[in-house]
């Protein structure tokens, strides 16, 4: 696609030719756009252009590899705004329109990093997409391999309620992308993040697809998958049990309910009424109710005060935070002035401050950010 073609005979130059044609014909016709811009205050193109070295400039910095065909994450910097974005590029040949679609239709969930702008780039052939640039988070593989063996040794009463929560922010997750009629498809740990305001991100839509439930059968292999997923990074929370693969989950869960470390037979009967009532969702609407289950699970258990309890373990050098239970409004914002710390509420309000350099905080919704007003 859009390379200068050598021809291997007569009947080939015919054929190039006529797509040569026809791919010009489209351009001129339709007028057809290049890219989207979603958000210009972190990506603003200038008269419909946005390239290295003219509108945005790439920094030393780098936030991982994407996947396979996108490569290196880099972070960018717009050079009339003065925003940094990351940039993921995707080789034409990998390009899916289902993947942009559901990123746009979940732009304003709060669960895909936001994205600011995507353009074809004539010049290396290739779809780049500019993003907001998870830097203070952590994939959920790496709070599994790293973190939770250091809560089962410092502080093991931790490690039941917060598995919980995050099975239950995974759940609605999917929930949030099946209103939308998305699926994911590939849920593993390291497409899903924790930021810093300990709010879940889902990454990488690259096998996103439309849902499609048979409500007679129950049938729906993208949305039992990511089903499947969500149990399995509960299983490698709760007890570590990181089983290989989807088959393996369905075929030898039960064996985790010997572990040593499930106290009580209570503790035992309900993890497996739990796991087994979410092996047997068939359908979007079967979620709540394993919501339902684990929030009796939590008894009186605040799940706001236990993401602040992980958020000490997972970034202890964090003065701002914020809490999501991923079911409304982000429920608690705080600033940090000298020694005194602010908390502001559910809504968008004005509280006043004792301090000498700060009259006021407000909460500002969508993006739940902290505006401090001096005096």
């Amino acid at each position: 696609a859009n390379r200068i073609a050598v021809p291997k005979g007569d009947e080939d130059l015919k054929q190039k030719t006529k797509f040569c044609f026809d791919f010009l014909k489209d351009l001129k016709e339709k007028g057809s756009p290049s890219g989207v811009t979603l958000h210009q205050l972190y990506a603003k193109p200038n008269k419909g252009k946005y390239r290295e070295g003219e509108e945005y400039e790439i920094t030393k910095e780098s936030l991982g590899e994407g996947n396979m065909s996108a490569g290196k994450i880099l972070v960018v910097k717009d050079k009339t705004t003065g925003k940094e974005n990351a940039m993921k590029t995707v080789m034409i040949a990998d390009f899916r329109e289902d993947e942009v679609q559901c990123w746009i239709d979940l732009n304003d969930s709060g669960l895909p990093p936001r994205l600011y702008l995507f353009h074809y780039d004539s010049s290396d052939n290739k779809v780049k997409f500019h993003m907001e640039p998870l830097k203070k988070a952590k994939l959920l593989q790496e709070v599994i391999d790293e973190h939770m063996g250091k809560m089962w040794r410092t502080n093991s009463e931790l490690v039941k309620p917060f598995s919980l929560c995050m099975f239950d922010n995974v759940l609605s997750a999917i929930k949030t992308m099946t209103d939308k009629n998305w699926t994911h498809g590939d849920l593993h740990g390291k497409n899903i993040m924790l930021d810093n305001k300990m709010r879940l991100r889902v990454l990488d839509f690259g096998r996103a697809k439309p849902l499609s439930v048979d409500t007679t059968s129950g049938k729906g292999d993208n949305f039992k998958m990511d089903i499947l997923e969500a149990v399995r990074k509960f299983t490698a929370l709760y007890l570590g049990y990181e089983f290989e693969d989807q088959f393996d989950l369905k075929a030898n869960w039960t064996q985790m309910l010997s572990d040593e470390r499930l106290s009580s037979v209570e503790e035992r009967s309900d993890l497996f009424n739990l796991i087994d009532s979410a092996l047997r969702i068939q359908h979007p609407s079967d979620i709540p109710q394993v919501k339902d289950t684990i929030q009796k699970m939590l008894l009186d258990k605040k799940r706001d005060d236990i993401m602040r309890e992980v958020a000490r373990l997972l970034f202890p050098e964090e003065d701002l935070e914020s809490y999501s239970t991923m079911d409304g409004p982000r429920v608690y914002v705080g600033y940090t002035v000298g020694n005194i710390h602010y908390t502001v509420g559910d809504k968008p309000r004005r509280y006043n401050c004792v301090s000498n350099s700060i009259s006021n905080i407000y909460l500002s919704e969508p993006q739940n950010t902290v505006r401090l007003s001096p005096k």
